[in-house]
């Protein structure tokens, strides 16, 4: 165990990231819709990626640029609820952060202690929404930034969206200057056509995949210089490899090599941490995945377990499947993240995951 420097890397502890690497233009964007709503019509965006893809440190990263643009922050994560409660929860964290600076917004202290927070309604719950935030923009005078992380994990989805979308457009009618911002799996976006196309322009998505390999490799080498530690660039290089940009694989990996190491980031270093970083991610991940799998689909990751993305005939040649059920396992799988399609091909959704699978199968 490294006792020489402190470890900088922070695999699923739900707090930033130890270099905030990449999403250049998905903070490009966040900037130019903040901008807007500050000095002129407000506009909101969706964050969707799969899990560990960075959408909570990115939610972390736009709320520092908000405040650091003098607007009111308002952040909260969804849970399995219906419409109602999560507003309810939703009040209550707003009515926390403002209590936080009772000094300052004494008054609306006061104001939203009267606010209802039980709801027979969503109609109910809305209202109460929309009169919170226009007494904190009267108030504080300035504009307001809403965060929602998790957001497809409301049970009636699609009635928190469209309450979501029609509270910001009366608090636009009224000149309140509110962004919302919501986050969610890849899911979120077909959720979203599902329940309203239009909601898709008023919550236009940006979606996260990996990091590109310079993103990957400065996440890995600035928090090793930022702490002091030498390392090995064939041994950074190599984690941005086997993680292919993946930012939970980046953090899980780089912990365990640099607990690893003694006084070097280095091969040695990786040969010992990658076998752990590899059962833990295998425990906490992997393994619930695979359970979800049925025995005809693992037929067809079978037929994947190979080093390239096969097509539909191929896969069908190969897992010996019947014609009819082909498709939609391969929606199924899809649907579940376990296999990702490109250019009409299928393939595993990541290398790692592939050789959990192969080792599982044989």
């Amino acid at each position: 165990m490294n006792t020489l420097y402190p470890n900088p890397f922070r695999p699923g502890s739900g707090l930033f990231p130890p270099y905030f690497a990449g999403r250049d233009e998905q903070i490009k964007t966040f900037e130019k819709k903040l901008k807007s709503t500050v000095t002129n019509t407000p506009m909101h965006m969706a964050v969707i990626g799969g899990w560990g893809i960075g959408k909570s440190s990115l939610l972390t990263k736009f709320e520092s640029i908000a405040s650091e643009n003098d607007c009111f922050v308002i952040s909260t994560i969804a849970s399995v609820e219906d419409t109602p409660t999560f507003v309810s929860n939703l009040l209550r964290r707003l009515k926390t952060d403002i209590e936080t600076q009772k000094t300052k917004f004494k008054e609306l202290v006061l104001s939203l202690g009267l606010l209802k927070l039980k709801f027979e309604s969503a109609g109910e719950a809305q209202l109460s929404l929309e009169e919170a935030l226009r007494k904190i923009w009267n108030k504080a005078n300035k504009p307001i930034l809403v965060t929602i992380d998790d957001l497809d994990l409301i049970k009636d989805f699609k009635g928190s969206m469209l309450l979501l979308r029609n509270t910001a457009m009366h608090l636009t009618k009224k000149n309140c200057k509110v962004m919302f911002v919501v986050a969610g799996t890849n899911a979120l976006f077909d959720k979203m056509y599902e329940v309203h196309e239009p909601l898709i322009r008023f919550f236009e998505p940006t979606i996260l995949d990996n990091l590109n390999e310079q993103e990957s490799i400065k996440a890995v080498k600035i928090p090793l210089e930022n702490v002091g530690m030498d390392y090995e660039k064939d041994v950074v290089e190599e984690i941005a490899a086997v993680s292919e940009g993946h930012p939970y694989y980046i953090q899980e990996i780089s912990n365990h090599v640099f607990e690893g190491s003694e006084k070097k980031f280095d091969c040695e270093a990786f040969r010992k941490g990658f076998g752990k970083a590899f059962s833990d991610i295998s425990r906490d991940i992997f393994s619930r995945k695979f359970e979800s799998i049925s025995p005809i689909e693992k037929k067809i990751l079978s037929a994947l377990t190979g080093s390239k993305p096969l097509p539909f005939s191929e896969i069908l040649n190969k897992s010996k499947i019947k014609k009819g059920s082909l498709s939609p396992c391969l929606a199924r799988l899809k649907e579940k993240g376990i296999i990702k399609q490109e250019n009409k091909e299928y393939f595993i959704e990541s290398k790692l995951f592939g050789q959990y699978i192969k080792e599982r199968l044989s």
